[in-house]
């Protein structure tokens, strides 16, 4: 097995980013969101292909290669995210910049869903939706290194998502959509998220917004149980 050093993972991102803008033109996309599917049209296009992936490549990745390269991060973060750049290196894990707000939740920066046509997940980041909320952080007073945080955190969660995928395979999700899976599979993604990622950095003094404490004060109001159906009805 060839060994890639960290920098090669996001030289071989940008490689992903490359051909996928040539599917990220201003078309119709189908996706799944809570069990149910909705297009992307044309008209919710914001930023052209080039835009959106050059601040992928520009902005986000360049944010991650900091966090991966930083000793002082936490290995539930660092190893997720060499994780999925590894799937996406091997072709396992399709990744595309999308000038375009989700219509049902303008405010969702990513989210995994399936191609049809190539028979694997892909990776969605809408670019509009990440750009607005990284500049409202940055005009609260983050610095660079808690937005660095925040963006890996991103895709820290997305990758939990990828391993939960042999409970409700993403093809399935697709072809067979099931609400009440999708909201449990988000519940316990969100959950694990501020288990293993959120509350390790708070511990460590690490400055987060608003809504992930409060998010977390949330689940240990259910005794950090993921599972509890109080804690699954909130993401509906």
């Amino acid at each position: 097995m060839k060994f890639y050093s960290r920098r090669d993972f996001f030289k071989s991102a940008a490689i992903g980013l490359a051909s996928a803008e040539l599917s990220c033109k201003k078309e119709e996309k189908e996706v799944a969101v809570k069990g149910k599917k909705e297009q992307i049209k044309p008209e919710n296009w914001e930023m052209t292909a080039e835009e959106s992936s050059s601040y992928v490549k520009d902005v986000l990745q360049t944010a991650l290669q900091r966090v991966v390269d930083n000793p002082e991060t936490i290995l539930s973060i660092k190893d997720r995210v060499i994780t999925e750049f590894t799937a996406i290196q091997n072709g396992q894990l399709l990744y595309q910049a999308l000038g375009a707000r989700r219509p049902s939740d303008p405010d969702t920066w990513a989210h995994v869903d399936y191609d049809p046509q190539q028979d694997k997940p892909v990776l969605m980041i809408f670019v509009p939706a990440v750009r607005r909320g990284l500049e409202q952080y940055s005009n609260e007073g983050f610095n660079q290194a808690e937005l660095d945080n925040i963006i890996a955190i991103m895709y820290a969660h997305e990758q939990i998502h990828i391993e939960q995928a042999e409970n409700y395979p993403f093809k399935d999700r697709f072809l067979r959509p099931d609400p009440y899976l999708t909201i449990k599979d988000e519940a316990t993604a969100y959950g694990k998220t501020i288990l293993e990622i959120m509350r390790p950095l708070m511990e460590k003094g690490a400055r987060l917004p608003q809504n992930y404490i409060n998010n977390s004060q949330q689940l240990k109001l259910v005794g950090d149980d993921y599972t509890n159906p109080a804690w699954i009805s909130s993401f509906r």
